[in-house]
Order: C-alpha cells, then sequence, then structure tokens
C-alpha cells in the first residue's frame, strides 16, 4: 500500500471515508477482497507471498492500512509487516495500548507505517505508528499518507488532500466513481517539487503521481472503504496498464463489540 487517503470525523454519523492505492510489482501473488474466515473473520485482500495484507476490517468497524516508509538501504525485518493490520484485528487490547506494544517490537519490521483504529459505541478512534515516530492519536480531518510521515507535503500527498476536500465540502452522497477517480490521476510531478528520499531523480518522479502505471511495478487495486452503522467496502483491480479488471463490493451492518 502506497497511498491512503481519509476523511476523519469521529464525533460524526459518518466517521471514516477511506481510499487506498495498493503499489506492488505486478507479478507478486494476490488474492482479492474476500473474507478470510466467514462469518466474522477478516476482510481484506490478500498477499499470497507474505501471507498479509495493506488493509483491512471486521464487522465489529475495526480497521487498519499500512505503507512502506521510503528508506533506502534499510535492513529487512524479520517478520511481515503485512501481518500487522491483522494483529490489530484479532487484537482485544485497547488501541492505545496496542499501539504502545507494537512501538516495543516495531524493529521486527522493514519500514512502514501503520493507520489503525475502531468505530465503537463506546471507543472510535484512529491512531497511526510506524517506525519513524511515536505513536500517536490522529485527529478530525482529511489526511493523506503516502511513504513518508502521515501528511508529508508530497505532490501527490497534497493533489489527493485537495481534491477529496473538494468533493467532501457539499452535502450529499458521492459515488465511488466520483471518489475513486481521486486516485487515478496519472501525472507525475514537476521536478522541482519532488522530496528527495534517497531513490534518485527518476525514481521519484516514476513514484509521484497518485496512480503508477508500468509494466513491472504499479497500482494494482484502488479500495473505498467507508464506515457509519454499516461497513462498505469496494475494490478495484488494474492491469499494467491502468485498466479496470474486475471489481469487488461488500457490505453489512456494523455489530457491536462487547
Amino acid at each position: 500500500m502506497c497511498l491512503i487517503a481519509l476523511d476523519w470525523q469521529p464525533q460524526t454519523s459518518n466517521p471514516l471515508l477511506l481510499l487506498a492505492n495498493r503499489d506492488e510489482f505486478h507479478q507478486r501473488p494476490t488474492a482479492a477482497l474476500h473474507w478470510w474466515d466467514w462469518p466474522d473473520g477478516t476482510l481484506a485482500g490478500r498477499d499470497l507471498e507474505a501471507k498479509g495484507t495493506w488493509l483491512a476490517v471486521n464487522r465489529t468497524g475495526k480497521f487498519a492500512a499500512i505503507t512502506n516508509f521510503r528508506q533506502p538501504g534499510a535492513a529487512s525485518g524479520s517478520r511481515s509487516r503485512g501481518m500487522l493490520p491483522v494483529e490489530w484485528l484479532e487484537s482485544d487490547q485497547p488501541a492505545k495500548a496496542f499501539a504502545e506494544w507494537l512501538q516495543g517490537c516495531r524493529s521486527d519490521y522493514s519500514p512502514f507505517s501503520l493507520l489503525f483504529g475502531q468505530v465503537q459505541e463506546r471507543q472510535t478512534s484512529l491512531w497511526l505508528v510506524g517506525t519513524h515516530e511515536s505513536p500517536y492519536e490522529v485527529q478530525a480531518g482529511i489526511h493523506v499518507l503516502s511513504n513518508h510521515q502521515l501528511d508529508a507535503p508530497w505532490p501527490k500527498a497534497n493533489q489527493v488532500a485537495s481534491k477529496l476536500r473538494q468533493l467532501r465540502s457539499p452535502s450529499g452522497a458521492l459515488s465511488p466513481d466520483e471518489l475513486m477517480d481521486i486516485m487515478r490521476n496519472q501525472q507525475t510531478a514537476p521536478d522541482d517539487q519532488l522530496p528527495d528520499t534517497g531513490v534518485g531523480l527518476d525514481m521519484e518522479r516514476f513514484l509521484s503521481s497518485p496512480m503508477i502505471i508500468s509494466e513491472r511495478y504499479g497500482t494494482r487495486s484502488c479500495t473505498l472503504l467507508n464506515i457509519d452503522q454499516r461497513v462498505t467496502m469496494l475494490e478495484r483491480s488494474f492491469d499494467p496498464a491502468g485498466e479496470v479488471t474486475g471489481q469487488r463490493q461488500f457490505g453489512f451492518q456494523r455489530t457491536h463489540s462487547f
């Protein structure tokens, strides 16, 4: 997962709207969005190589999404960071305690940032924990997470945040097409706006668009997650040319957690 945009409004009737692009090598085996364990388990796509995921939700309103933190030359972790969303969904710990636990063992993973939270009657919260900053609770608002810290002013993050604000400002429901189109822009950023993360100018340019297109590596899927009293999750898959190859959608009433 390389780009996550979300509108987090915990005090409203629609706490979470999240959009996420997963960027990966096209040859890496992947299972489309599905229930891992029916009827009460994880709903997510799955990386069939390391067995983890990039974005997951369950019936009680717990959710998590993960991105790589771009750090060339960093040591590979002994555990798969793709398992962290599942660890959260299966955990009995409160969010703060889970964040503190993960902070204590984050060196076991390759560089990452994990957004995780819950939409529940007794507790609605959103946290971020990663290998490059201490855990903290995310405040209400529109946020974007790419391969750096939350709301880092990278061109594609700024572009996506601006478009999401424009769409969310009028009242009324938005269609999935309108929302997902935010994430499908293939225009690379001007060189003078690119970050310098140590991967070289050509690679910075290649990775600077919200949707990445190439034969070997690019945006494999876009997912829309909406949580209110119901949970709606829609995933669209793409081929190396950026054309839609499939779509899966699930919707269900959120259950109480005791």
